[in-house]
């Protein structure tokens, strides 16, 4: 074969090649059809990452609303595909309605078959790619809510306490030069109560629990425990390691609760609840 004749051959193998990935992408794109409110909301914006693709979408929202929303969103974004180094996983079209008061959020989930949830300020639903966030309330809801879908499409097995415990992280957040900045609140003395109770549950007992437990039986205390656990590996420049050791390790609670000691000294972080100002 002549060089002209095996440049040739080579760039047609490349161009199958390619050919072949283009494929093996759209087919990779999770089809789902959209609920018709969903559809006739008007969009926002889009955002798109190596996996997901966010549609942001509400009625009536001012355009300076606009331009903060997308700005505050694009800032989640690259910062959690930055920091906890997502890996390109399913392709998947994120649908994120915004409504501006809780009477429009009530009603909202009531057309989408979802009126039986109790919650009012936002929430993820993974089986119909959607995201709904109450901004009337909080912004701080659009940036809670943006977490769940990035962190679970990277990390399917992330047990609830940790995917919350990062997500209440960005719901009390700020944006300076869109890098984030996490910031302490609340929940950090009800850790403070449970330790002077003798209540606080173990990083075992963390490692270990059922979604039922937090979310149901003591949510207070998990939902509580596991922000500050993630601020304080944070504070430690560990909350990337942390997370990166824990999608590593799958489902298995053991080593949940290996990596959870590897990287963290109980003692010290219950000493820095108590220093920590707020």
């Amino acid at each position: 074969m002549n060089k002209a004749g095996f440049i040739l051959r080579v760039s047609n193998i490349l161009i199958l090649l390619l050919f072949i990935v283009i494929i093996i992408s759209c087919a990779t794109v999770e089809k789902f059809k959209r609920h018709p409110d969903i559809e006739q909301t008007p969009i926002i914006h889009t955002i798109k990452t190596n996996s997901l693709q966010f549609v942001i979408r509400g009625h009536y929202i001012p355009e300076y609303a606009k331009k903060k929303i997308v700005s505050i969103a694009n800032s989640i974004v690259k910062d959690i595909t930055r920091r906890f180094k997502l890996k390109s996983r399913n392709q998947k079209i994120i649908d994120l309605y915004l409504s501006k008061n809780s009477k429009e959020y009530v009603n909202i989930l009531k057309k989408t078959g979802l009126g039986s949830y109790q919650d009012t300020m936002g929430m993820y639903i993974p089986k119909m790619q959607l995201v709904l966030a109450d901004i009337g309330i909080s912004i701080g809801n659009l940036m809670h809510e943006l977490v769940h879908p990035l962190l679970t499409n990277d990390f399917p097995e992330i047990p609830l306490w940790m995917n919350e415990g990062i997500a209440t992280l960005y719901g009390k957040a700020i944006i300076k030069k869109k890098r984030v900045y996490y910031l302490s609140n609340f929940r950090i003395y009800h850790v403070r109560k449970a330790i002077n109770q003798n209540s606080l549950p173990t990083l075992k007992q963390l490692a270990y629990c059922k979604p039922f437990i937090i979310s149901i039986k003591n949510p207070e205390i998990y939902y509580s425990l596991s922000r500050c656990l993630m601020l304080y590996l944070d504070r430690i420049n560990k909350l990337s390691k942390f997370y990166i050791d824990m999608r590593k390790a799958g489902f298995d609670k053991l080593k949940y609760e290996h990596v959870l000691k590897k990287h963290i000294n109980y003692s010290d972080f219950k000493k820095w609840i108590f220093s920590n100002k707020h």
